[in-house]
């Protein structure tokens, strides 16, 4: 929700998503949900939130098991299953050091404005506390993390390395995210004056990433060298003050895939 990259992981192509997921796990805390897309559902992954305590919210296809697809076909928009290890699951557990004991969960149904359902798996039992309509908002956060990937491969460019060694991809890809990090920080900072500088305009502002990073490289230059930084950030947060662009919500565009061809270009330049 902050902008924030918290935590990276850095694995070979053929790496499973699952794998590196479970590595950011070890980062987060008891009172975090953890957020996961479609490609996460497998018992082993569920065992391993139940050791650590971790509560989480995922999607998932009717196509997984014979409970969720029946799930889907019914009127039901939520309930409570009990979920079971299958060979492959044990083997999986217990290589991971995991009791494969079986696993009380919830279905929820999430019907989009497109009329599609969407299911959700959650680990949240308790329908008065975490009631079913508050899921939509809660899965939608992830989205999030999809304009993340977005701005590091479009405007910071991760995938550019300027070597070819472990060390040099490395160092390239903690400096870009370094200094993603320290743009979304002054443009949290600067929100509240955002905020009342526009207070009066028919959108609400926000700071343009893309932008505010292009700004923030030649900063870092100036920072190293300067005898006064306090007055150098102090600039920057003006800077980023009129570094702004429109929010404007509940946006949405049809996805339209084209079977001939597939590539897709993002009119999105690089920063520099």
């Amino acid at each position: 929700m902050s902008g924030l990259t918290l935590d990276l992981q850095v694995a070979p192509y053929s790496s499973s998503e699952r794998d590196l997921a479970a590595m950011h796990l070890m980062k987060s805390t008891h009172s975090d949900v953890m957020l996961y897309d479609r490609g996460c559902p497998e018992f082993w992954f569920f065992a391993l939130h139940t050791k650590y305590q971790r509560n989480f919210c995922m999607r998932a296809q009717p196509s997984l098991g014979p409970q969720i697809e029946a799930f889907s076909r019914s009127s039901r928009n939520e309930q409570i299953m009990t979920f079971s290890a299958s060979k492959k699951g044990k083997t999986k557990c217990r290589q991971l050091e995991l009791k494969y004991n079986d696993i009380q969960l919830r279905l929820v149904k999430v019907i989009l404005p497109t009329g599609e359902i969407e299911i959700l798996i959650t680990s949240l039992l308790d329908q008065n506390q975490y009631p079913q309509n508050e899921f939509k908002a809660l899965y939608h956060s992830r989205w999030g993390i999809e304009e993340d990937y977005k701005t590091q491969k479009l405007s910071l460019e991760t995938e550019s390395f300027s070597g070819l060694t472990v060390h040099s991809v490395m160092q390239d890809l903690h400096a870009k995210v370094f200094i993603k990090n320290v743009t979304m920080a002054a443009a949290n900072l600067v929100q509240p004056s955002i905020n009342k500088k526009y207070a009066n305009r028919k959108h609400a502002y926000k700071v343009n990433k893309n932008q505010a990073i292009s700004k923030m490289r030649p900063f870092f230059v100036k920072l190293k060298n300067s005898v006064n930084p306090i007055r150098l950030f102090e600039k920057l947060f003006i800077l980023l003050i009129d570094t702004i662009e429109p929010v404007r919500p509940n946006r949405s565009f049809p996805r339209r895939f084209n079977e001939t061809n597939k590539k897709h270009h993002i009119n999105i330049k690089g920063c520099r």
